[in-house]
C-alpha cells in the first residue's frame, strides 16, 4: 500500500544559549493512504512541533519526512496537503465567502471555478447560511470548520490537522467528526494530532502515541482493543459462598439484580468457571473484555 507520510529518525532540538531542549527524538512514522491516523499525546510531547517539520514550517535538527514519496522540504510535497493549525488565526474582517475566495485565488483558482468551489466547501463544512458573516463573529466551531474548508480548497490527498476538535462543545466535536468520516470515506488520508482520546477511538484506523517527543507505540486501533487477556463474564445466582470464592480470582465490576459481572485474568478462566460450576452459578455470557484507549495510553506511557 502506497505510504502517504513516511520519516525517519526526524528530530528536534531547540537552542537558547546553553540549554537544549528536545521536543522529537528520533522519530520514525509510516502513515498509509487512504487511512485515519490519530497522533496523541499530553500537551507538550511534541505533536504540533512534528507536524510542523512535516510541512517545513520547521526543518528539523536531524532526519527526514516525505510526503506521498516527494521530499517533505520540496514545495511540491506541499500541493498534495491541506492542514489546519490549532488555534487557526484568520483574516477576520473577511467573511467566510471572502476568506475563502481568497484562500482560492492564492491556489490558483479563478472565475466561475473558483465560485463553484467557494460554495462547494461552504455547503459541504454546514456553514452556507453564513458565508456573509464575518469571521470575528463566527463561533470556534464555524472557525474549526471554515479552516476546515481552506485546507481542502486545493482537493488535497493528504489533510493534515492538528487539535480538530480542541476546545469545542459537544455539537462542534460531532460536526466536525463527521467531517472527517466523510473525507475518509472519500478516500482522504487524514493525519490528526488529539490529547481527546474519545475522538481517536471514534474515528481512528490507526493510532501513534508520543510521550516526551519520543514516539512509543503506533498499532491498529481495533487489534490492540482486542488484545486484551481479560474476559467479562456474567453469573446469575451467585452465592455467598461463589462471591467469596471467586473474588479471590476476579474482580466483580457492575451488578444487576441477582446477577454479577466480573473481569477475569485468562490465567485464572479456568479455575474461575470451576468455582462457577461447583458453587451453583450460570454463566449468562462470556466474552472477552475490550480495553479502551485510555488504559492503553496509560499503560504505554508507564512503560515510556
Amino acid at each position: 500500500m502506497e505510504r502517504a507520510i513516511v520519516t525517519e529518525g526526524l528530530t528536534k532540538i531547540y537552542k537558547s544559549g546553553k540549554r537544549q531542549t528536545e521536543a522529537v527524538r528520533d522519530l520514525t512514522l509510516e502513515v498509509k493512504r487512504g487511512e485515519v491516523f490519530g497522533f496523541i499525546g499530553p500537551n507538550g510531547a511534541g505533536k504540533s512541533t512534528t507536524i510542523k517539520m512535516l510541512l517545513s514550517i520547521l526543518y528539523p535538527t536531524s532526519g527526514r519526512a516525505w510526503i506521498f514519496g516527494l521530499d517533505a522540504r520540496s514545495p511540491d510535497s506541499r500541493k498534495k496537503v491541506g492542514y489546519l493549525p490549532e488555534n487557526p488565526r484568520f483574516y477576520d474582517y473577511l467573511s467566510g465567502e471572502e476568506f475563502l475566495r481568497f484562500v482560492g485565488m492564492l491556489a490558483g483558482l479563478s472565475g466561475a471555478k473558483l465560485e463553484r468551489k467557494v460554495e462547494s466547501l461552504l455547503r459541504y463544512v454546514g456553514i452556507y447560511d453564513a458565508r456573509k458573516r464575518k469571521l470575528r463573529k463566527y463561533s470556534k466551531g464555524m472557525i474549526q470548520r471554515i479552516g476546515l474548508a481552506q485546507a481542502l480548497m486545493g482537493d488535497p490527498d493528504l489533510i493534515i490537522l492538528d487539535e480538530p476538535t480542541s476546545g469545542l462543545d459537544p455539537l462542534g466535536r460531532k460536526l466536525t467528526l463527521d467531517l472527517i468520516r466523510s473525507l475518509r470515506s472519500r478516500g482522504k488520508t487524514i493525519f490528526f494530532s488529539t490529547h481527546i482520546l474519545k475522538d481517536v477511538e471514534e474515528i481512528a484506523n490507526r493510532v501513534g502515541i508520543l510521550y516526551k517527543g519520543k514516539l512509543l507505540k503506533v498499532f491498529s486501533l481495533d487489534e490492540e482493543r482486542r488484545g486484551s487477556g481479560d474476559y467479562q463474564i456474567e453469573i446469575e445466582n451467585a452465592g455467598i459462598d461463589l462471591l467469596a470464592a471467586a473474588e479471590k480470582l476476579a474482580e466483580p465490576s457492575k451488578k444487576n439484580e441477582n446477577r454479577i459481572t466480573f473481569i477475569v485474568k485468562e490465567d485464572s478462566l479456568f479455575d474461575f468457571l470451576e468455582i462457577v460450576r461447583d458453587k451453583g452459578g450460570e454463566i449468562v455470557s462470556m466474552a472477552r473484555k475490550k480495553r479502551n484507549l485510555e488504559e492503553i495510553f496509560l499503560e504505554t506511557i508507564g512503560k515510556g
